[in-house]
């Protein structure tokens, strides 16, 4: 079959190709330094310990390779995911990750950056596209490009005027 971009010298364009995976962990909202009232007053139900059955889409994208005619070979795709992410989260506790030491929260939003961080460098920075995630039903969070993980550190405190303190917004890291 010929047509055009299937025949050497042929326009090219990119190609995606979108892989889901599922996964089920557990973690807990609680900022460090809070006590249990003052985390269940800003997050409520969630700073119980809870699980949700999550669910990841990772799109790849490249160039038609001229060879195998994939983009990627997707049962090598399902390898990687699984030795990066699946190994390392399926049915653990978030809150014990590494990565959430510090005070960073395992929000969706902080584990679809997680993520992200720990695929790239295995798929490469130009294959890696867009990760989407979602924690629940109707609950979705995306990354694409990545963004940095919010860690919490002790609040920073400056003096205002009249006498009053205003707490810094938190520490993003780089």
């Amino acid at each position: 079959m010929e047509g055009p971009g299937l025949r050497p010298g042929g326009p090219v364009s990119p190609v995606y190709a979108t892989r889901r995976f599922t996964f089920s962990a557990a973690h807990r909202y609680a900022r460090p330094g809070w006590s249990a009232a003052e985390n269940r007053r800003h997050y409520g139900g969630l700073a119980a310990v809870h699980g949700h059955n999550y669910t990841l889409e990772v799109t790849i994208r490249g160039e038609v390779d001229a060879r195998t005619g994939m983009v990627m070979d997707l049962a090598e795709l399902k390898r990687v995911v699984a030795e990066t992410v699946l190994d390392r989260f399926d049915h653990a506790y978030l809150n014990e990750d590494p990565s959430f030491e510090g005070g960073a929260i395992p929000t969706a939003e902080n584990l679809v950056r997680l993520i992200w961080e720990l695929l790239q460098p295995k798929l490469g920075a130009d294959r890696l596209w867009r990760l989407r995630l979602w924690e629940a039903r109707g609950l979705l969070r995306m990354s694409h490009p990545p963004l940095a993980i919010a860690t919490y550190p002790r609040p920073r405190v400056v003096g205002g005027l009249g006498g009053g303190a205003t707490p810094l917004p938190p520490k993003v890291d780089q």
